[in-house]
């Protein structure tokens, strides 16, 4: 036997916060009110070309306002006798005569005209055929935008004329129509609509007015069923109703232990979250209410997380000091090169320095160093470690950036350029200050504080330094200070020798 159990959670603490939420899942609810009613655009049809479409479909009825034409060959020569239906389902054929159209099919007119011109004139090889089709009214009212007539024509389904006319409480499912000779049908236009089942979507007549009421109940599902949606549910139907007819049953990653309904007190404006825990996958005793929001979990969402920070989606010449963090489930024995591979779109930038990675693994103190740049683009998996749970990998930002200091006009980071060499970020820093440097030696470092030559084709977050060499500058700002500093001191014994020579 199904068991399920129910817990209820009222929302008690942090009530502000609770307040806001509270607003934010009424909002949620207001958006998706009435959006069942969509899907009565599936079903309606679209026909431009009436008339072509009625010489493929022999079954049109014939309805007041058609236009016919027929073609005869009389003396040999083609003939065109047009004719019109009036208002009381008859018509003039002229020297043919009259008759009544009420109740015929187009291919049953076709035969009858026919055969009229073949009795006048033998051998004439009459044809029918359709030059325009006629309109008449439909009354609509009940939960509609706006009551009263609509045109119809004699191919007009009842999706067709009542589409426009919804509410966001209209009924997909009790759509009423009332024919001339007061018997009345009731249709379920979302049947039609889920099973394209026509039958249920019927081709109006002259004479029928159409009800549409108030739905029962709307409720919304998403998450591990086979199609989400919402769906107007029947006074009889449950939530084992709506996932295994409606939603076409649950999906192999669904956890039918973790399903949840949000729903919300209409009187307080509350909400409470109710979860569900189903042994063999049963709800029949659930009962839904109107504007439920049912909630089917993956059994993936459970999974262990790493997660990946860093220099994720910046773009070059990005300012901004925060990090992104991106959450991602891991299976067992998952390695690093499967996770980076399957990144959101637009994660892995030129500013993400794949090459210089670490991961920080849970209780260890040490880096764990990866190249992912070998892994993502050259595809050698040396170093492809396996993931463990609460792993943080890490992916440093790339300064697209010179450092130029030292004897120069403007020490300072300039824009980084690719293929130039030192020279030419010394200009970018004003040139070497030449009351304090001869010469052009500099000393050049990497990012990770590697010494190298001039010759050296300048990369991003390189730092060039510029010493101050100049014998000038030593003797002015160096020696000068010594000299000063040695003047002041033999001043200072003197006067002190002759301040001992005056007294003593």
């Amino acid at each position: 036997m199904s068991k399920i159990k129910v817990v209820i959670i009222v929302p008690i603490l942090f009530l502000l916060s609770s307040l806001l939420f509270g607003q934010n899942i009424v909002s949620t609810f207001q958006n998706l009110r009435g959006s069942s009613v969509k899907a009565i655009e599936t079903v309606k049809a679209d026909i431009p070309n009436r008339a072509a479409f009625v010489m493929l479909n022999p079954d049109y009825p014939v309805i007041p306002g058609d236009t016919y034409q027929v073609s005869y060959l009389y003396n040999l020569k083609t003939t065109n006798l047009p004719f019109f239906i009036d208002g009381e389902g008859k018509t003039n054929l002229s020297f043919f005569g009259s008759l009544d159209t009420n109740g015929l099919s187009y291919k049953e007119l076709k035969v009858i005209i026919e055969q009229i011109v073949t009795r006048a004139y033998p051998d004439s090889l009459p044809q029918l055929t359709i030059k325009s089709t006629g309109v008449f009214p439909v009354i609509i009212k009940g939960e509609v935008s706006f009551p009263g007539p609509a045109k119809a024509w004699g191919f007009s389904r009842l999706s067709d004329l009542i589409a426009d006319r919804m509410t966001k409480y209209s009924s997909l499912r009790n759509v009423e129509v009332e024919h001339a000779d007061g018997s009345k049908e009731v249709f379920d236009l979302f049947g039609a609509a889920l099973k394209s089942d026509i039958s249920k979507n019927p081709v109006i007549k002259p004479g029928d007015s159409i009800t549409i009421n108030r739905y029962d109940r709307e409720v919304y599902i998403s998450g591990e069923v086979r199609r989400e949606g919402a769906f107007q549910l029947l006074e009889n139907e449950n939530l084992t109703k709506l996932i295994k007819n409606y939603s076409n049953g649950l999906t192999k990653l669904s956890d039918s232990s973790r399903i949840y309904i949000t729903r919300i007190n209409t009187i307080n404006g509350t909400t409470e979250t109710i979860y569900l825990d189903s042994e063999n996958g049963s709800f029949e005793s659930v009962v839904l209410e109107d504007m439920d929001m049912i909630v089917v979990p993956a059994k993936t969402s459970s999974l262990p997380l790493v997660f990946f920070e860093g220099s994720l989606g910046m773009k070059v010449g990005s300012t901004s000091p925060v990090s992104a963090k991106i959450p991602w489930p891991i299976t067992e024995n998952q390695r690093i090169s499967t996770a980076v591979m399957n990144l959101p779109e637009g994660s892995i930038t030129p500013v993400s320095d794949l090459k210089n990675s670490f991961i920080i693994r849970r209780g260890e103190d040490n880096y764990i160093p990866v190249d992912l740049e070998k892994i993502i683009y050259y595809h050698n998996y040396s170093n492809d470690t396996v993931l463990m749970e609460g792993d943080r990998i890490v992916i440093p930002m790339k300064l697209f950036t010179v450092y130029v200091g030292g004897s120069v006009e403007a020490p300072r980071a300039v824009p980084y350029i690719a293929g130039k060499t030192y020279l030419e970020y010394i200009q970018m820093a004003g040139g070497f200050n030449r009351d304090e440097h001869i010469g052009s030696s500099v000393s050049i470092f990497d990012r990770d504080g590697n010494k190298h030559g001039r010759d050296r084709v300048i990369q991003p977050e390189d730092r060039i330094f510029a010493p101050r060499n100049s014998p000038e500058y030593y003797f002015n700002v160096k020696m000068g200070t010594y000299v000063i500093t040695t003047a002041a001191l033999l001043a200072l014994i003197l006067s002190l020798i002759d301040v001992q020579a005056t007294y003593f």
